[in-house]
């Protein structure tokens, strides 16, 4: 559990489950580099003590074992929102930040590392602060997972849309009725995009079916020739399996994408759907800083539950850019500036969420 609420406040950790993992990784690593500076000086000097060498492997592991805890130990991370300020607190530094100098947001960068044929992703992520002078601040959280920073980015403009005045809230529900307040959605692209990428993806699955069959054909090796096989029955049954999901998936996301979303007052209004804002339970969106690491871009929707759960489909990042996603995630949220606990926005969860 990586969120506790108490008094009013709400406090974010770093994952257990990638702080044990980091240990691990830190400790293997550096137990290696000990044991080859032990090795590399044992075969120049007698420096090291007999017993050091004789146990070399326990002392060189314990000590990255050692090594891998004081580091995360300093790299803990605490986030607390509350409804004026946001404190993130390690060990040895503390920011207290008030929500009202500042526009919060999320960046996570991507790095990818490769050990000879194993290639793996290190996912950077932070807080990123912007004041009135566009000063940008940039504070690491070491050991989030994504769903817990999209939880505290949400929680923290929750806070944000509270802290407006009466007044302010008033103004922009009467500019509602006196302005055209409507978000059109480009259905017609956002339709054609999507069906653009489900045919990239066929054809990728396809070519390497075909490839695997004419390199089965064309092998002389019985040995190569197993292993092509097992390759292409593989590939095959997912060729069999995805392409279908990813035209029936495709088909329904078609059928329910709204060419608009509009709301006056109370009134809001996801194509010819029509509710009333007090009477939604809850109305969740895809998060606009989730992004895809693979050929499968994110598809974004729109669930408002009341009696029952109505979900709309809004494309995927291949077909509407984060810039105008994150434009009607802004215009959503002051169709709910009377009910920012009415509104959630969601992001990819696992237990690790790389």
């Amino acid at each position: 559990m990586d969120t506790i609420v108490e008094n009013n406040t709400r406090k974010f950790y770093a994952s257990i489950g990638k702080i044990i993992l980091g240990v691990l990784v830190t400790a293997i690593l550096v137990g290696l580099i000990f044991w080859l500076f032990i090795d590399i000086i044992s075969d120049f000097t007698n420096f090291i003590p007999f017993f050091i060498y004789r146990l070399k492997i326990p002392v060189c592991f314990f000590t990255g074992f050692l090594i891998a805890v004081i580091v995360q130990i300093l790299r803990f991370t605490i986030v607390t929102v509350s409804d004026e300020k946001v404190c993130v607190k390690r060990l040895l530094k503390k920011y207290t930040l008030e929500l009202e100098k500042y526009y919060f947001y999320e960046k996570t960068e991507y790095k990818k590392n490769s050990i000879s044929m194993l290639v793996f992703t290190k996912h950077k992520r932070s807080l990123i602060l912007k004041d009135t002078s566009g000063k940008i601040i940039k504070i690491r959280l070491y050991s989030f997972t994504s769903g817990s920073l999209y939880d505290l980015i949400d929680e923290i403009h929750k806070r944000e849309t509270e802290a407006i005045s009466d007044e302010r809230k008033a103004e922009v529900i009467r500019d509602s009725w006196d302005n055209e307040r409507r978000f059109n959605v480009s259905s017609e692209d956002i339709i054609r995009s999507e069906w653009k990428k489900v045919g990239i993806i066929i054809v990728v699955w396809v070519s390497l079916a075909v490839c695997l069959t004419i390199l089965l054909i064309f092998t002389d090796n019985d040995s190569y020739k197993t292993f092509e096989l097992i390759f292409m029955v593989i590939v095959s049954l997912i060729c069999v399996l995805e392409i279908p999901y990813e035209l029936i998936r495709t088909v329904k996301n078609v059928k329910r994408c709204p060419e608009y979303v509009e709301f006056k007052g109370e009134h809001f209004m996801v194509g010819e759907d029509h509710f009333i804002v007090s009477d939604i339970k809850k109305l969740t969106m895809t998060s606009a800083d989730r992004k895809s690491s693979s050929i499968y871009p994110v598809q974004r929707y729109i669930i408002v539950t009341c009696t029952e759960k109505y979900k709309y489909w809004l494309g995927s990042e291949a077909s509407m850019s984060v810039k105008e996603y994150k434009r009607l995630c802004a215009f959503i949220r002051q169709a709910f500036i009377n009910y920012p606990d009415k509104l959630e926005f969601k992001g990819k969860r696992s237990w690790l969420n790389t």
